[in-house]
């Protein structure tokens, strides 16, 4: 699972930097239209974008606060020095995976 969610960010990445990279010669400034074009559609993004972070919390909500609780307690217990066991995360986090 986890070696899927890193190609598709490599994928992603690699994709974003064709498509910037386009010509190298300066482009034309933005009209007035064209900066609020934009602008309006980077706000509908970020709504959009802002809805399907809501949705995720909402739908995993349950298992969110399940692994915060228990990643609590084995973090926070303290070893024969006192100090928190830090290294129980990652073992927590490939349970998960």
């Amino acid at each position: 699972m986890g070696w899927v969610i890193v190609i598709i960010i490599v994928v992603v990445l690699i994709l974003n930097f064709f498509s910037s990279s386009g010509s190298r010669y300066a482009s034309k400034p933005e009209t007035e239209e064209e900066k609020e074009t934009n602008r309006k559609k980077y706000e509908e993004e970020k709504i959009l974008e802002e809805e399907l972070y809501q949705n995720v919390l909402k739908k995993y909500d349950g298992y969110i606060t399940r692994f915060c609780e228990i990643s609590e307690r084995e973090v926070s217990f303290k070893d024969e020095w006192g100090d928190e066991n830090w290294k129980a995360l990652p073992k927590l986090k490939k349970r998960v995976y």
